[in-house]
């Protein structure tokens, strides 16, 4: 009803979540304007004290976002998180979430090199121009590959989702669902009212950040030309370390506020809307969009070649939607201006603020005070989600060092949270990074 659903109940739950230091389950937070303060302030205190196996939702926003695509408000009032962020109707919408993943940083790949993939030589989508002479033009190029990638994920999901009730007709849930006994047909086979699809694109900040340093060397300083950055991506960066070094601390990077990186991802995101939101996803539904990468910033990595920003061949891409690691120069402030300058009512399959922040930065009850603000003001703003790791590069290498006196340690991974101490080394590796980044 538009209420918050609060009550003694919640509050117990959460109490005790927190004093056995719990990793999972995952919390999923509906923040509205009623929601109790006393709540509240617990939800920025567990997160304060690393127990943030959360993300908070703003009912509003996410309300909005649903009214775009056509949603009945007396439906979308339902909605929850069903997998990390991915929202649904429940006992109405089949969203078929994650359907599908789109690595934004690929498509400046092959725009450098005219369609070839670095690492396998590959032909993708066929040959484009190697010597656009202007950077509109490149960039043209650039929204070709995504074009290529959208379409191409768009249909494979119409093959599988034309096939999925022979390979996975699920009778017990399909009785779960009124819709489906209402039809008379399976989940799996067009049994909901409403079955839609979902796409996610990723790696925003590697995408942006490589975008960038092609503007800036090829075209504005005119140091290289196109294929001359092509090659030195095929050589991974060997002897250009200078050069890479060089890119690497420019300070133009998506994340920051920036509005060069800003308006490049503004324009991505809207142009990914554009061809995904709405669309028909031959189920007799439209596709969605989200903006999170799960652990797909591992593997699409290690499948890209070196990339314009100065990254090496294999490394991760960035993350969700955040800066990439190192490259955080603004603190949450500027990640939070950069992400509001992207339309957060494209994401209803989610796209979380994923943000880090030192102790020092929230501590006492001040710190308390300015976060809760920060996350207010965020979804006044037009924020539709935020999570998020309050600890420092130290303690983290600390739990490297001594694994065996930090076994609380949790991290926000994307969508849940782990053991710090559990993770795999390339993963611990990634999050001492981007503390180390944000600590300068």
């Amino acid at each position: 009803d538009g209420k918050s659903g609060v009550n003694e109940l919640v509050d117990i739950l959460l109490e005790a979540y927190r004093e056995e230091k719990l990793s999972n389950p995952k919390l999923h937070v509906r923040y509205n304007k009623l929601f109790p303060e006393k709540t509240y302030n617990t939800l920025i205190e567990m997160i304060i004290e690393g127990n943030s196996s959360m993300v908070i939702i703003s009912d509003e926003n996410m309300l909005c976002a649903y009214d775009r695509i056509g949603m009945p408000r007396e439906k979308s009032i339902t909605y929850l998180p069903l997998g990390c962020y991915e929202c649904i109707v429940p006992n109405y919408e089949d969203a078929r979430i994650c359907s599908a993943w789109i690595n934004l940083a690929k498509g400046v790949e092959l725009a450098i090199t005219g369609g070839r993939d670095l690492l396998h030589g590959d032909i993708m989508f066929g040959r484009t121009d190697t010597a656009p002479q202007t950077f509109d033009e490149f960039y043209a190029i650039y929204r070709h590959y995504l074009l290529e990638f959208i379409n191409f994920c768009k249909e494979n999901v119409r093959l599988q989702e034309s096939v999925s009730h022979e390979n996975y007709a699920a009778p017990l849930l399909s009785l779960t669902h009124d819709d489906c006994m209402k039809n008379g047909t399976d989940f799996f086979n067009r049994g909901m009212d409403i079955h839609n699809s979902s796409l996610k694109c990723c790696a925003i900040g590697s995408a942006v950040d490589s975008l960038l340093a092609v503007r800036k060397l090829v075209y504005e300083q005119k140091r290289l030309t196109l294929p001359e950055l092509a090659k030195l991506l095929e050589n991974n960066w060997q002897g250009a370390e200078e050069l890479r070094t060089e890119i690497r601390k420019d300070r133009c990077k998506w994340g920051n506020g920036n509005r060069e990186a800003d308006a490049l991802a503004a324009d991505i995101y809207k142009f990914c809307g554009d061809n995904i939101i709405g669309t028909p996803n031959g189920y007799g539904g439209i596709y969605r969009l989200g903006a999170d990468s799960v652990d797909n910033a591992e593997r699409f990595g290690g499948n890209s070649g070196a990339t314009a920003d100065g990254r090496l061949a294999g490394e991760p891409l960035s993350k969700n939607m955040r800066p990439v690691n190192g490259m955080e120069f603004a603190g949450i402030t500027g990640f939070i201006r950069s992400m509001l300058a992207v339309d957060q009512g494209l994401f209803i399959d989610g796209a979380p603020l994923d943000f880090m922040l030192h102790p020092s930065a929230v501590s006492g009850e001040k710190g308390k005070y300015i976060l809760g603000r920060i996350i207010e003001s965020y979804f006044k703003s037009g924020g539709l989600m935020i999570q998020g790791n309050v600890v420092s590069a130290e303690t983290l290498e600390k739990a490297v060092a001594d694994p065996d006196s930090y076994r609380n340690l949790q991290i926000r991974v994307c969508g849940w949270n782990e053991y710090f101490v559990n993770m795999k080394p390339e993963i611990q590796k990634d999050f001492i990074e981007r503390a180390k980044g944000l600590e300068g």
